[in-house]
């Protein structure tokens, strides 16, 4: 995971041929200092411009596993900002920092204006209870708007793994796209088998990625 714009750009020249990524993620949590608007607008236009790709942007909070440390007030502030002034083709967007359905369904609303398509994501500890609770929150991220719902989850056991893979099946009989995935150990199969359930998106960390340090959660790689 990149640390800084330079990195950024040297893990999209590195993988630009690599046929098997589709697209790329840009953690900007990852930057060691947050950039103000001026310079996130020119670092974006330069990483486009080299990119054969299209990237994602994505700000994880420290509250979803991120290392983001920004208020919801700024994350908020920040997600429409990105959305009204950068050239964006997805966005990740975290429905709990957005604080209430509303809104998150008024930045979809405007996503789709602009034609960038939307992740709304949801990162659990502790979830779910039953299989129907994965599969109503999908549901749920779809009704707001999004293009892609997607639910993380730490599998601390093997049972919480099942859950949210026959919940993911559920849903998936009612929703095109779906990204389900169950985090660390105990649920590293599910990024296997993402294809086979007919998970619309996976991910992957780069070599030397200092993300998912020891691979606690489970993360493929490159």
């Amino acid at each position: 995971m990149a640390r800084t714009f330079d990195e950024l750009r040297e893990l999209i020249n590195k993988y630009n041929e690599v046929e098997d990524i589709d697209l790329y993620e840009f953690r900007l949590d990852a930057i060691d200092e947050m950039p103000n608007e001026k310079t996130l607008k020119k670092e974006w236009i330069r990483a486009r411009k080299i990119s054969e790709k299209p990237i994602v942007l994505t700000y994880r909070t420290r509250s979803e596993g991120g290392y983001g440390t920004i208020e919801l007030g700024r994350y908020n502030d920040f997600i429409l900002k990105s959305i009204s002034k950068l050239d964006i083709e997805y966005i990740d967007i975290e429905l709990f920092s957005c604080i209430e359905d509303a809104k998150a369904k008024m930045y979809m609303n405007m996503c789709r204006k602009k034609g960038i398509k939307t992740i709304l994501s949801r990162h659990e500890m502790h979830f779910p209870k039953e299989a129907r609770d994965v599969e109503l929150l999908l549901m749920r991220m779809k009704y707001i708007g999004c293009d892609i719902p997607k639910l993380v989850v730490f599998a601390h056991d093997d049972e919480t793994a099942d859950k949210l893979w026959e919940g993911a099946k559920q849903a998936k009989l009612n929703l095109d796209k779906v990204i389900a995935i169950a985090s660390g150990e105990k649920g590293s199969w599910t990024r296997v088998k993402g294809k086979e359930l007919g998970i619309y998106m996976n991910f992957l960390k780069s070599v030397g990625s200092r993300s998912d340090d020891g691979n606690k959660l489970g993360q493929l790689q490159l």
